[in-house]
Order: C-alpha cells, then structure tokens, then sequence
C-alpha cells in the first residue's frame, strides 16, 4: 500500500484555519476543546460554549472536519442546544444523597461529583433501548471510580441518567450482559458484515455470555475474516486486552494482544482503549490493503457507543469504513457526545483508507 502525505501534521499548521472558523462562526465565548489526528487522514475540531462560570456545555457546539492532505473542510456542523439553567439549588452533597439509590448496589473506592450540563437519558430506570431527551439539563454528575456516573437534576434532585465504562482495568458478537443495546448492536453488526459479503451461515450473531473456549473457538477459525467483537477493553503494562468483565479476575474469558490472532480483513472491537495502541491491529494482522482495523482510542461510556454504532454500522458499503467512522464521529460529536475525559466520542481508525469493508 503506498505511503500517503499529510500536508497537516501537525497542529501549529491548522492556526490559520481555526482562527478563519472562529471568526465566521463568532466562537468568541467558545471553547476549542478537542483538535485532535487520531485517524491520520483527518483533523477533527471540537468547539464547545463555555459560561461565565467556567461550564461547558457539550451541546452548543462546532464540530469541524478538516481533511489532513490540504486543509480543506470535509464536515461542518453546529448544535445550539442551551441548558435550563447555569445556576444550581441543591448542593453537590445533596446530589450524593440522592444518587444513594444507584451508588449503594456498587463497591467503589473513589466518589467525585462535578456540576455540568446533560440530555437525560434515564439509564437507571429501564433496560430498553436509550434515547436521549430533546432538551439540556444543569446536573451534579455523581462518578463512582471514573467507571460509573449517576446525573442529578441541579435544581430538583431527580436522577435524570447517567451511564457505565466499558473499560477493562465475518461474526457479529456482543457478549456483555449488561450493556446498553447488546441486542441491537449484535444484529446492527450482522446486518452490516451481511451487506459487506461476509458469509454468516454458520455463525449467528451472538448477544449472550460465552465462555473462554468459546471466543478461543471463534479466534481460530480459519475461514474468518470478519469481526464485530462488543466487550471491554484496556491496556495492562503496555498490552492489550479483551474480556467480558471490568475485573480480570472475575472474567470468564480473556484475549490479549500479545499473540497471532489469525488474518483478517475487517475487524471493529467495541470496546475501551482497542486503538489507543496498534497491539490488537497488528495481533489480528488487518492493517494492509484492503484490511482495516476500527476501535476506540479511550475509555467509552457504553451510550456514547451506542450512538456511534447506530451511525457507523448503517454506512458500511457505501463508502469507505475510514469515512463511515469520520461522518459517524462528527455525527456524535454534534449530538453532544464531545467532552474529554468524559463521553467524547473517540473511535479509531487503522488500516486502508480506501477500503469499503467488502469481503474478499
């Protein structure tokens, strides 16, 4: 595959760019909040309103896709959602108190709370499917170890959502039980690898839990070049790994990075941290033309997948993977799913850029 140029390496080289968008768009009260090349071929821009009070607020925002080989713009979009309210009545106690309902059916070391905006999703009150709510809520977001939030209505007290990591201290397979559209995604990842031509007689997508020597049984098949793998993921002294739980020594099964996982041509791990690192593209040896590799670069909340995975997966086979992911990204991003080191929206993209995903 031959070596592509990016006239925009660097950052310092999109100054320009980002002053001509401020000043067009009137971001003076904004904040750029992300620029970031994780997939080579792009830049992506974050822009997000910050109040006088310091908030930020995810659902005001700019997001800008800028191409790498020559600045251009590939995607504009903006989002002016406004919160009910910057100010809150209860206090950051008060939202501990009633997040109590949520927070004791867990053990955790750590408990932070912090005043920021949300679309209620109501996570904690049903096991259907999530959509968010069409308007933006001031919130005290109650966090458990980084791993779970708990949102609290600033003004009423009300558990208005929250969400969980799917972070880890051709088959379609979504093998957690408790994560949020396991159902769905399992069948949004068959119906894609279907419409790419990956041959799925013999393997059913899979929505519930399997055992070591299943997913050992499901690496090794020789006549297996697709893969949609949605579990959590993390990186432990600098390897990668894969299991069905956020403790290893509770998992009923592992995969880690430092092995041969066969050779493959489409591979997407849902799961946290897949490509922060090239450990599970190159283990599943899928980086080559016409082989592509798609992950998340950090830690991500099982509701910001969701969202991504609702665009993503309906593109495939109609334009390249690598643009699937850009527009699905920017989507995301514009739907609020754009805060770092919370929910941003950060998936992966390694391998061909001008590869559709068809089977081979």
């Amino acid at each position: 595959m031959p070596v592509e140029y990016y006239e925009i390496d660097k950052e310092s080289k999109l100054s320009d760019i980002i002053l001509t968008i401020e000043e067009v768009s009137e971001l003076s009260d904004y904040k750029l909040i992300d620029c970031s090349n994780n997939i080579k071929s792009v830049w992506i821009l974050t822009w997000c309103k910050e109040y006088e009070n310091g908030l930020i607020n995810p659902y005001e925002c700019v997001n800008v896709a800028i191409d790498s080989k020559d600045g251009s713009i590939m995607l504009y979009g903006r989002n002016d959602m406004k919160p009910n309210s910057i100010i809150p009545i209860i206090s950051d106690e008060d939202a501990i108190k009633y997040s109590n309902s949520i927070t004791s059916k867990y053990k955790y070391d750590n408990i932070n709370v912090n005043l920021t905006f949300t679309r209620p999703n109501f996570y904690w009150e049903t096991d259907s499917i999530y959509e968010m709510a069409n308007f933006v809520r001031l919130c005290w977001n109650v966090s458990l170890d980084n791993s779970v939030n708990i949102q609290i209505d600033a003004e009423t007290g009300e558990i208005l959502g929250g969400e969980e990591t799917k972070n880890d201290s051709g088959r379609s397979m979504c093998v957690v039980n408790d994560f949020v559209g396991q159902y769905e995604r399992a069948m949004l990842g068959y119906n894609a690898l279907e419409r790419l031509g990956f041959n799925q007689t013999n393997y059913e997508p899979v929505y519930w839990s399997i055992s070591q020597a299943d997913i050992d049984w499901m690496l090794s098949r020789v006549d297996m070049y697709g893969l949609y793998l949605n579990c959590h993921g993390g990186v432990i002294d600098g390897k990668s790994v894969l299991a069905d739980s956020t403790y290893l020594n509770k998992a009923n099964w592992q995969v880690w990075s430092d092995r041969n996982l066969g050779y493959w041509h489409f591979v997407y791990l849902d799961a946290c941290e897949t490509s922060s690192n090239n450990n599970f593209a190159n283990a599943f040896n899928c980086t080559g033309a016409g082989e592509c590799f798609v992950g998340w670069n950090n830690s991500v909340y099982t509701s910001t997948a969701l969202d991504f995975d609702r665009r993503m997966f309906p593109r495939l086979g109609y334009m390249t993977v690598c643009d699937a992911v850009i527009t699905s990204l920017w989507e995301s991003r514009n739907a609020g799913y754009n805060v770092p080191g919370g929910n941003i929206c950060d998936p992966g993209f390694i391998g061909d850029t001008n590869y559709y995903g068809w089977a081979w």
